[in-house]
């Protein structure tokens, strides 16, 4: 997953099975913090303004990543001229 200051892009290749997704964060909804198995903490949900959901596991920091794109998503939306660089190795540090 890589995020900028108007985007949400991810990319997976598994076994030659890619998946590629890049949106806009004035075009989300809503972010929320969800379980896997019901049981599990790891998860985030994304829901675009075109009835798309995006569910994202396997966080190890899910709450830190759910900041993150909760922060840069409501610049985006109150249209604040903050920019955003994040580092993953300085997030996980």
């Amino acid at each position: 997953m890589y995020l900028s200051q108007n985007y949400l892009c991810f990319y997976a290749n598994i076994l030659n099975w890619k998946t590629i997704l890049c949106l806009k964060f004035q075009d989300i909804v809503g972010i929320t913090r969800e379980k896997t198995a019901k049981v599990i903490s790891n998860a985030i949900e994304i829901k675009s303004n075109k009835a798309e959901k995006y569910f994202f596991a396997s966080f190890v920091t899910r709450d830190k990543t759910y900041s993150i794109m909760h922060r840069i998503w409501r610049a985006g939306i109150d249209d604040q001229v903050d920019f955003f660089f994040f580092s993953i190795a300085e997030k996980t540090n």
